[in-house]
């Protein structure tokens, strides 16, 4: 069973900012035929969401071109690379400029490991309590899923199962429904 694809969810300060970054991911859907699901932009607090699934690998794809149109926001990106392993990242976007609040790379067990995005990693204690401040979350939570690496490799080949830690410490839901 093929799980290759990308979830994001993005809070931005404005709803035009999250309607940019629909139109951005919408790009990539385009590509996808039948393999996408995009939400619509809703409030949250005072942020507005952008969330949604690409079935297909985006994050390296996309890069930083899915934040434009973004001047202020936090964005989760949860690409899953099939026997290339699982990518999560957190970004932090102020005065339009992105930047990597928290990364880990998880290879797929017997898989082939991407050494580019192995050394591309962001984790650890600090990086993960950075990221809960910035998606107003309880550093323990987003610091314990760093012992649980292990068991997020062994779950992947599920769709969304091996993120399901980060989301849970962020208080973030799957974005498909």
């Amino acid at each position: 069973m093929s799980t290759y694809g990308t979830a994001v969810i993005a809070d931005t300060a404005t709803e035009a900012e999250a309607q940019a970054m629909i139109a951005n991911l919408k790009t990539l859907a385009a590509m996808t035929v039948d393999r996408h699901s995009l939400n619509p932009v809703t409030p949250v607090g005072s942020w507005w969401r952008a969330s949604g699934y690409v079935g297909m690998s985006v994050a390296e794809m996309l890069g930083t071109g899915l934040f434009t149109g973004a001047e202020t926001a936090r964005v989760v990106v949860a690409d899953d690379m099939d026997e290339f392993g699982v990518v999560w990242t957190a970004w932090k976007i102020e005065n339009s400029e992105p930047t990597i609040v928290y990364r880990k790379y998880l290879s797929s067990p017997g898989g082939n490991v991407d050494p580019t995005l192995a050394s591309s990693a962001r984790a650890g204690a600090d990086a993960a309590v950075e990221m809960a401040h910035l998606w107003n979350a309880d550093p323990a939570a987003t610091t314990a899923v760093e012992s649980r690496f292990d068991e997020m490799v062994q779950s992947q080949g599920r769709v969304g199962t091996p993120f399901m830690p980060w989301f849970n410490a962020l208080g973030l839901e799957w974005p498909v429904r």
